[in-house]
């Protein structure tokens, strides 16, 4: 239900993609291998095909994807599974490093067209509409990332520890000068 809901209303999710990756995240832990295995297939397609749909309209829909997939990398029931995550989120780094984050495009596109009073800071450095007003700082956006693979450098098992740390250091040798 949930998959036919997504994939064929991809465009139309809009500000349902937080829910979306609450259910997904709630999936990624439950007790039966088939519900984590269907659930994982359904976000492996959305990351690999559908990701600048889920980053176009909310700047947190970003941190909630990166959330799910560490959620994932937790399975207890499919190793390839936790792997495929932490690809997953190379790729998130890699779409990070290179601002191909559909809000930070439309920002771009927008940006001369935004009236001064919106471009004050809110309460914590967002937007009134919920967007970060500093796109320059992107620790919000790498925090979550690079905390995920860094408490997945503890895991048991030595395929998902050594995965999980080749890809944090290469994140932060490529692109640890974007930030400080």
């Amino acid at each position: 239900c949930v998959s036919q809901m997504v994939l064929s209303k991809v465009n139309n999710v809009k500000s349902g993609w937080k829910s979306m990756f609450m259910v997904f995240t709630t999936a990624a832990y439950d007790d039966h291998k088939n519900i984590v295995l269907l659930a994982f297939e359904i976000m492996e397609k959305i990351v690999r095909d559908y990701f600048p749909y889920i980053t176009e309209t909310e700047s947190t829909t970003f941190t909630d994807c990166v959330n799910c997939l560490v959620a994932f990398t937790n399975s207890r029931f499919n190793k390839d599974i936790s792997l495929s995550a932490i690809g997953f989120l190379r790729h998130c780094a890699e779409k990070l490093a290179e601002g191909d984050l559909g809000f930070s495009r439309k920002h771009k596109k927008t940006s001369g067209n935004i009236s001064p009073s919106l471009r004050q800071k809110a309460k914590g450095g967002k937007l009134e509409n919920g967007d970060l007003s500093d796109r320059e700082d992107h620790l919000y956006f790498w925090f979550p990332l690079l905390a995920g693979l860094s408490e997945l450098s503890f895991d048991p098992r030595p395929e998902i520890r050594k995965s999980a740390l080749q890809i944090l250091f290469d994140t932060l040798r490529n692109h640890g000068h974007l930030f400080s």
